[in-house]
Parts: structure tokens; sequence; C-alpha cells
């Protein structure tokens, strides 16, 4: 809940009814640090999250991890379609 405490900071605000304000739920995700692609690992794996596929191909690799590769050529031409060339170009 880092997001939702950092961009709600309202202390004890009430309205002019008395009702006590209630925070707005904020997910920061990130995905590059210090220029470098990053990766959320999570137990639940569709919480799990990266928008480099090289740098989560090279993970799985790394940690033994099955790796689809037609998986990886679908999720290539999509983000390809949606003009992510940048992925590719790299």
């Amino acid at each position: 809940c880092i997001g939702t405490s950092l961009a709600n900071d309202m202390g004890n605000y009430v309205n002019d009814q008395g009702e006590a304000y209630q925070p707005l739920s904020i997910v920061i995700k990130m995905v590059t640090c210090n220029s470098s692609p990053v990766a959320k690992i999570s137990d639940e794996p569709e919480k799990a999250m990266c928008e480099d596929i090289f740098f989560l191909m090279n993970l799985k690799r790394r940690f033994e991890q099955p790796l689809d590769l037609n998986e990886c050529r679908k999720l290539i031409d999509r983000l390809e379609s949606e003009g992510q060339n940048y992925l590719i170009d790299a």
C-alpha cells in the first residue's frame, strides 16, 4: 500500500458532514530502475509482471523455469502491433 499511503496522506481530515476521508487505492508498478528493466515475481503467477520480454526470458532461463517460445513470439507480435517496438529493437 505504499502508493496509497504516499498519494493520500490526508491525516485526520473529515468533510463538512463529519465523514472521514477514504483514500483512493493506488498501485505503483515499477517497470525500470536506473534505466534497467525490472520484474515483479509473485507466488501468484497472474500477479507477476515484466514489461521487457527479453529480460523476462533471461530471468526464466537463469532460474531454470520453463520458457514457452511460442508464447514469447505471440507477446513480441502483440507488443509490435501496439507500437512498442523499443522492446524489439533493443
